[in-house]
């Protein structure tokens, strides 16, 4: 019986070796973090940021698992009128002069992921949904800008904002969540 054993965990042993986590970079040009907010409960008003890093770690043998973690330097916000980015960078909403930067750290849970988002000096949790297409891992969800202390301009930015992290995935690697 013992050599069954040792001879099947000789067989299995390189299968087993490949299984493991594995982290993917969140970085520009390999991801993306990017916000909606729609003005005036109609208008989209989109906005990315430039400048951020991070790693999703994801494993081959327990499709939902996964861990997130990212930095976003606030003031590389990007949109498409710069007079809304500057307003957005202003004391009233992001203030990044207070506040240069925001993260998040979150795992997965039954397709979403959940975890603590520091923004604006402000840590509440915010979960987001998973899916993978297309070869890029998306969580998208929304936050109340209000519970982040932002509650200015009510209605010129809506009182919600929805976020959204892609990472790429490279090809061959077992679909999440």
């Amino acid at each position: 019986m013992r050599w069954f054993v040792f001879a099947l965990l000789l067989a299995l042993g390189p299968s087993l070796a490949r299984a493991e986590q594995r982290g993917f970079r969140l970085q520009p040009g390999s991801g993306a973090i990017a916000f909606r907010a729609y003005g005036m409960g109609l208008l989209p008003i989109d906005g990315a940021f430039a400048r951020f890093s991070g790693t999703l770690t994801l494993d081959d043998t327990a499709p939902g698992f996964c861990r997130l973690e990212l930095r976003a330097e606030a003031a590389s916000l990007k949109m498409p009128d710069p007079a809304i980015t500057a307003d957005a960078l202003g004391p009233d909403l992001l203030d990044v002069t207070r506040f240069p930067e925001f993260a998040f750290r979150g795992e997965c849970s039954g397709g979403a992921i959940t975890g603590p988002l520091l923004l604006h000096g402000v840590s509440r949790p915010v979960t987001l949904e998973v899916e993978l297409a297309d070869g890029r891992w998306i969580a998208t969800g929304l936050m109340r800008r209000a519970e982040w202390g932002m509650g200015a301009r009510p209605l010129l930015a809506g009182p919600q904002v929805r976020l959204q992290v892609t990472v790429a995935i490279p090809p061959g690697f077992p679909p999440h969540p």
